[in-house]
């Protein structure tokens, strides 16, 4: 089977509300149990991991791209891109792109790709992009917000994997 990537939740220490990191954690485990036969897609915490560990860990699990999930009290989603990373069809810009234009569909709300400094995903050699998801108070329940969060992130890998593919 294909591991699709890895999704990173970062840690709970990270959030001022527990709340945030456990929204984080369903949208990464909906997203696990939505993704297409044949594809894994790894949920992970990378703690104090530097990018020398990532990668291996990446290598082993023949993760062909990583994606790091925050999450924002705002209305903005974010979408953060390495630009020292460029090969032909899927890159870390254009997952990047992807990952902000599906988040902004499902959820509403505006949005903007930056690029990024987080040492880790600069040093990433596979494709890799953070993203920040906001618009949390457009919706009436966490469970839905969550659910259209997953839905968009699924959305993003199929789309990704697809332009691998090509």
């Amino acid at each position: 089977s294909l591991s699709a990537g890895s999704i990173d939740i970062g840690n709970a220490s990270e959030y001022k509300s527990e709340s945030s990191f456990e929204m984080l954690r369903g949208v990464a485990v909906q997203a696990q149990k939505l993704s297409s036969d044949g594809i894994s897609v790894v949920c992970i915490s990378r703690g104090t991991a530097g990018s020398d560990e990532m990668n291996h860990f990446l290598n082993e699990n023949e993760c062909c791209m990583y994606i790091a999930l925050k999450a924002s009290s705002g209305e903005a989603t974010t979408a953060y891109y390495n630009d020292t990373y460029f090969i032909p069809g899927l890159n870390s810009v254009t997952l990047a792109d992807t990952l902000e234009k599906n988040e902004l569909a499902a959820l509403g709300g505006h949005g903007k790709l930056v690029r990024t400094d987080d040492e880790l995903i600069l040093n990433m050699t596979v494709p890799a992009a953070a993203v920040t998801i906001g618009n949390e108070g457009a919706f009436d329940s966490m469970e839905e917000y969550t659910g259209y969060a997953a839905d968009a992130l699924n959305e993003s890998i199929d789309t990704a994997l697809n332009t691998l593919r090509l």
